[in-house]
Formats: C-alpha cells, structure tokens, sequence
C-alpha cells in the first residue's frame, strides 16, 4: 500500500473536523456564507476520501473506522452550530448522535460476528440528507430568504431518515445473526 494516496485518503477524512468546527462557529455568529462554505469543503472532502481511497488502492481497516468517525464527529459540531443559531432543536443533535454511537457498535457486533459491516445505503442517504439539510438552511439564511416551511421540513426530514438508518442497521445485524444459526 502506497504511503502517500493512503494519508490523502485519511487526511480528506480527517479535514472535515477543523472545517466543521469553523462552519459551526461561522453558523452561530451568522457568518453565513463562511459557515455554508465550510460546510460544502466538509461535504466534498467526505466523497473525496473515499474516491482517493478506491482509485488507488488504498482502502483499510482503519479508513473504515476513521472515516465514518469523522462523519459523525463533523455532523454533529455542524448541527450544534444549527441548534446555536436557532435552526435546529438540540434534541435532533441527540437523536443523531444516539443513532452513530448506536451504528458503530452495530457494525462492531456484525464484524465480530464475521458479518459484512461495511455501510449500508441507508446510512449513506442519512449522510446525504443530513448534509443537505445543514447547506440548506445556511445557505437559505446567507440569501437573507426565509421559508417558514423549510426548517420543519428538514428536522422531521432528518429525524425520520436518521431513525430509519438506524431500524436498518439494527434489522441488518438481526437478520445476520439470524441467518448465522
């Protein structure tokens, strides 16, 4: 495995930290267009890591823990900094971090179990929900635009597919094991 490709994959990943603690702070001063523009370097780097990662070879035990460390961790402080500036509830912060907390030790029980615990597409369209929801109302909010039915429409729109995630993932453990006997 080539060192380079492999740290470019990991440093992509790991990015998405710093730029999500900059969007967060952006969003709660009401930087808005340093905030969104934050938030898409975060959205980019997360497909980036992974195009690096398969193009050259490099995919690994760790890039599979990392990477969706990261995810979760970025989300999370991005929608802290939506519940800072009054566009999110915290509760739906905690219901998104109940759920990733909840996946990894899924994904740690189907690996032990020498199940596949790779990402399921349910947890890819909650990333891709949850990103868009977040770009959405900050960049709504940098265009001075308001929707008063926006906001409603991606908490419930994140709640319902970061629950469904993880029903999916607790199902696809389930059926495994079961499927194991």
């Amino acid at each position: 495995m080539s060192s380079r490709p492999f740290l470019l994959a990991q440093g992509l990943s790991a990015i998405r930290i710093p730029l999500a603690i900059g969007a967060c702070y952006g969003t709660i001063e009401g930087w808005w267009w340093t905030a969104l523009a934050l938030m898409l370097l975060s959205e980019f780097s997360d497909i980036a890591d992974g195009l690096v990662a398969r193009r050259f070879g490099v995919q690994s035990a760790f890039g599979a823990v990392f990477d969706p460390y990261c995810d979760s961790i970025s989300r999370l402080i991005i929608f802290f900094g939506l519940v800072g500036a009054g566009l999110m509830p915290g509760w739906l912060v905690l219901v998104m971090a109940v759920r990733d907390v909840s996946v990894a030790y899924i994904r740690l029980g189907r690996e032990r179990a020498g199940l596949d615990c790779s990402a399921r597409i349910s947890g890819k369209l909650k990333a891709v929900v949850q990103g868009g929801a977040a770009v959405l109302l900050v960049g709504f909010s940098a265009v001075d635009v308001t929707l008063p039915w926006l906001q409603p429409l991606a908490l419930w729109t994140v709640l319902a597919v970061t629950v469904w995630s993880l029903v999916d993932y607790t199902m696809g453990l389930v059926n495994g094991l079961r499927e194991q006997r």
